[in-house]
């Protein structure tokens, strides 16, 4: 099995990425010698978020803590209130991204618009 020419991933690793792709029912892979991946559900059904937990795990932010290393009971429950908040909101964008948008053809770059100046004198 040769990786690719356009990525410097290792053999061993891109094995376990593909591995716990499938164990997520993200791709599905077929034995022999026409054998290989392929997507399990269409790519507008799978989001950004889905093959980052898949490959990662579930999505963290880091804790919070006093310059001394160690949290306050009421500074680390509102820090874990905020960090769960910002958590959501993470996992919220990446869900709204599928891999068919990744894939996609960028859109065309806005009109280029002219600069304003404003002054007040």
């Amino acid at each position: 099995m040769k990786s690719p020419a356009c990525t410097t991933i290792p053999i061993e690793l891109m094995a376990k990425v593909l591995q716990r792709l499938v164990r997520r029912g993200l791709l599905a892979s077929h034995q022999g010698t026409r054998g290989g991946y392929q997507l399990a559900r269409v790519p507008t059904q799978i989001s950004v978020a889905d093959v980052i937990q898949a490959i990662e795990g579930p999505v963290t932010v880091t804790a919070c803590t006093t310059d001394e290393g160690s949290a306050s009971s009421s500074r680390n429950a509102t820090c874990a209130i905020r960090c769960g908040r910002v958590r959501e909101r993470i996992l919220s964008a990446l869900g709204e991204c599928t891999i068919a948008e990744l894939a996609a053809d960028p859109p065309p770059a806005p009109a280029a618009r002219a600069a304003v100046l404003h002054t007040h004198l």
